[in-house]
């Protein structure tokens, strides 16, 4: 921030607040994310419904069931409001993405027959 080359207490503070803030994602995925957010909270209540995270992923390539959207929201729903604000959404958007990759992940594990990291099937 002051151009040292050095990064002090506060500003390592500060730049920890921000990965917090928006869940580990960078600036862009962020304001993307947040930009789908505002879009798809058609009543434009600041809150999600679990019927409006269901489009927000569908419409974000997401293949998640109508169960699994809901037991999302439960998991997220830190001031359980019913709804998702955009704290939550954040969390529910870092869950989906961790599981996808776990997915890709076992997929290449199962895939990979000699164990050098590539596919093999």
């Amino acid at each position: 921030e002051d151009g040292s080359g050095v990064i002090e207490l506060p500003e390592f503070e500060k730049v920890l607040d921000i990965l917090r803030i928006r869940e580990g994602f960078t600036h862009k995925e962020y304001t993307e994310f947040m930009s789908v957010y505002h879009r798809f909270d058609r009543d434009n209540s600041g809150e999600l419904d679990t019927k409006e995270l269901s489009s927000i992923l569908s419409w974000l390539g997401y293949s998640v069931s109508a169960e699994r959207v809901h037991e999302i929201a439960d998991e997220v729903d830190i001031d359980g409001s019913g709804t998702i604000n955009e704290r939550e959404y954040l969390m529910c958007m870092r869950r989906v993405r961790e599981k996808e990759i776990a997915q890709v992940n076992l997929m290449v594990k199962k895939c990979d027959q000699d164990g050098n990291g590539l596919i093999d099937c």
